[in-house]
């Protein structure tokens, strides 16, 4: 299980980018993509110090996954990226009132069984 905590910590600092730029939409709004306005568009989500932390901690991630994958295999590592998939399921809940349903949650169960099936390999 070598690169591990590099590929954890990439993980953990994805999802806390994803949820960086989820509080930063909330506060834009939806947007209306237009080809015209990408330039406003892209004033409009880069003008939010949120969006900002958010890209930030996306490009932590990424240096941190790349150290953990010349540690670690590819097969072993990918997978992990599903303990995102479980943390971002409950913190919507949690942080922004997202639905929480049933056909989620199995999904969610299953997910976690075939991380488990993968760590233990």
């Amino acid at each position: 299980m070598k690169g591990i905590s590099f590929l954890l910590t990439s993980v953990f600092l994805n999802v806390l980018g994803q949820v960086a730029f989820k509080a930063g939409m909330l506060k834009i709004g939806e947007i209306m993509f237009h080809p015209t306005k990408i330039f406003q568009i892209g004033v409009q989500i880069f003008s939010k110090p949120i969006i900002l932390l958010g890209v930030f901690l996306y490009a932590v991630s990424a240096f941190s996954w790349i150290i953990g994958l010349s540690k670690a295999e590819l097969s072993f590592a990918y997978p992990m990226l599903s303990i995102g998939y479980i943390l971002i399921f409950f913190l919507s809940v949690w942080l922004f009132r997202e639905p929480f349903s049933i056909p989620r949650l199995i999904g969610t169960i299953v997910v976690c069984g075939g991380l488990v099936l993968v760590a233990r390999s």
